[in-house]
């Protein structure tokens, strides 16, 4: 990819930058299963953040040897890394083990696919401890493509809770990336933390819970995560992804089961429309 392409994001944070005590409230989560190369890149854009003192805690949901191996050795070349080994059981399962044993008061996720742009931890740790009465805050993002284009994707806000929640279950673009979205530690496990039940739109069924009760929700309109679009990707995982959304349906859309049975009919031909977009449009490298 271009090195512009992960280059900046870090304007617009105002003329001071936060101390390093302001980081240390941060873990960032990922999550990983294996794709060791793109695992790799990922970490190195979380460790290349300053100021440093945040924490980093990596849940490997059961990788090859060649992954686990290459964990064990970074996490002895970093204090701040920790790694948590369990038997694969999903990305639901990976996530809440970490929020369980993350030691700060907010947890900030990165898929493990994905890059932290240059300052994103610092922005982050400034809208956090500026605005302590947030629960959640979420960030725009930039899309990377496989030939080496990239295209900024900000984000809508929306009056109220209720706005985006309706927003969330109805456009057809889901208006937030689980990269980059930070969360008050013990909200989250109060709010019952990632369902495990859910093997994918575990992170659409956290937000709406935040939502769906009340907790303050914000957007800090910066990008400041690189989003990799792939075949790969969880996102592309489409038909998986509609199960998931009558479950989500059921607990998050109309009571009136004719009007719910719809709004499930168009999000499924949305999934259906994406799935076509993600074959034309990431084709496989040579």
């Amino acid at each position: 990819m271009p090195s512009d392409a992960v280059s900046g994001g870090s304007g617009g944070f105002g003329e001071e930058s936060p101390c390093g005590e302001d980081v240390r409230r941060l873990t960032v989560l990922l999550a990983s299963h294996d794709r060791l190369e793109l695992l790799q890149e990922s970490l190195a854009s979380v460790l290349q953040q300053e100021p440093r003192g945040f924490q980093i805690l990596v849940v490997d949901d059961g990788s090859g040897d060649e992954t686990r191996a290459w964990l064990e050795a970074k996490a002895e070349e970093e204090e701040s890394l920790k790694v948590i080994f369990t038997e694969n059981q999903g990305v639901a399962s990976a996530r809440q083990r970490g929020l369980e044993e993350a030691s700060t008061p907010w947890v900030c996720i990165l898929d493990s696919d994905d890059l932290f742009l240059p300052g994103a931890l610092a922005r982050i740790a400034e809208a956090v401890v500026n605005a302590p009465e947030t629960d959640l805050v979420y960030v725009d993002n930039r899309h990377l493509f496989p030939d080496g284009s990239w295209e900024d994707r900000p984000y809508p806000r929306y009056p109220d809770n209720r706005a985006m929640a309706r927003a969330i279950l109805l456009r057809p673009r889901i208006p937030f990336k689980h990269s980059g979205t930070v969360m008050k530690r013990e909200v989250a496990l109060e709010l019952g933390g990632y369902d495990r039940n859910l093997s994918i739109k575990v992170d659409i069924d956290l937000f709406l819970r935040f939502l769906v009760r009340g907790k303050k929700v914000e957007l800090i309109s910066e990008p400041l995560v690189a989003f990799r679009m792939h075949r790969g990707s969880m996102s592309a995982h489409r038909f998986e992804g509609i199960r998931a959304w009558r479950r989500l349906m059921r607990e998050y859309g109309p009571s009136n089961p004719v009007l719910r049975a719809g709004c499930l009919l168009w999000r499924s031909a949305v999934e259906f429309a994406k799935l076509l977009y993600l074959l034309v449009r990431i084709r496989p490298a040579n």
